[in-house]
């Protein structure tokens, strides 16, 4: 969660292919029944667009019996690899979990533990099959929250 990215004053644009967008997907569907996380990778470019360069399946720390509607990232982990992706040029720009059986929007427990400025992307996995996505991002200023637009390359 570096500092190029999170304290950008402009309006930032956000792209991703479709191969990566495809594999996310697929990624979640997998791990349906349970709610899937993991981490969102980016670069800014010098136009203030952020590509998502990869994403990062990440275990969900809570106990078996909440894996179904929780998740956590293990703190630990989750410093361990934003230096990693560091050296590669990669920063952490958000986070993605599945919502099995349930609707693409914040619940107000997603709203509470929102950390500004990162994306959140929801899938909504029905049946083990990814219906619909949306993503949202929280204000430093003013903890208001926004849908953010994400540009598809490759649909």
């Amino acid at each position: 969660m570096g500092n190029d990215i999170r304290y950008q004053k402009e309006e930032l644009k956000y792209v991703v292919a479709d191969s990566l967008c495809k594999r996310l997907v697929r990624s979640v569907e997998e791990k349906y029944p349970r709610e899937a996380c993991g981490i969102i990778l980016g670069k800014l470019l010098e136009n203030n667009t952020i590509v998502i360069t990869n994403y990062v399946s990440v275990e969900n720390s809570d106990s078996e019996f909440d894996q179904d509607r929780h998740y956590t990232i293990n703190p630990l982990k989750l410093y361990s690899y934003e230096n990693t992706f560091a050296k590669d040029g990669n920063e952490i720009i958000g986070f993605y979990h599945s919502h099995p059986d349930a609707i693409a929007y914040l619940s107000e427990e997603d709203k509470k533990y929102m950390i500004p400025e990162q994306l959140y992307l929801i899938l909504e996995v029905q049946a083990g099959i990814t219906l619909h996505r949306n993503v949202w991002k929280k204000s430093i200023e003013d903890d208001s929250i926004s849908r953010v637009n994400i540009k598809v390359k490759g649909e």
